[in-house]
């Protein structure tokens, strides 16, 4: 009977890690090295809080002075993306420099943020997406 019940408390979390959303963040070229690509794997993020927060990182991004627009998409698709109200999110960066950039998402308060801290100086032909 416990194995029974095992397997089917195995089963049950199995299914519910299945049905957890996939967020991928698409955008500016420069920023996310796709242009508004929701399919682009590579811009997935991750949680660790059983999808209460989503994050991912950017390392060494070369971006020029300006705003950079993103949002969060479900399931690699448009509908229900989330960026500043049905606006999209942006990032404002200062100076031409390489940034390290971290986007947070709170799925279930809509919140999108997008932090870019300078690491380095601006080399325009390294541009790197990690």
């Amino acid at each position: 009977m416990k194995k029974i019940f095992t397997l089917i408390a195995m089963l049950c979390a199995a299914i519910g890690m299945q049905a957890q959303d996939t967020w991928t963040v698409a955008g500016d070229k420069a920023l996310m090295g796709s242009h508004w690509d929701p399919s682009d794997d590579s811009n997935n993020m991750t949680t660790a809080d059983n999808g209460a927060t989503y994050t991912l990182v950017r390392e060494n991004v070369m971006l020029e002075a300006g705003n950079y627009g993103f949002k969060a998409c479900p399931n690699h698709g448009w509908d229900g993306a989330i960026g500043n109200g049905g606006d999209n999110a942006a990032v404002t960066i200062p100076e031409n420099a390489a940034y390290k950039v971290v986007f947070t998402l709170k799925p279930e308060t809509s919140e999108l943020s997008a932090e870019a801290t300078k690491t380095g100086e601006y080399v325009a032909s390294e541009t790197v997406w990690i």
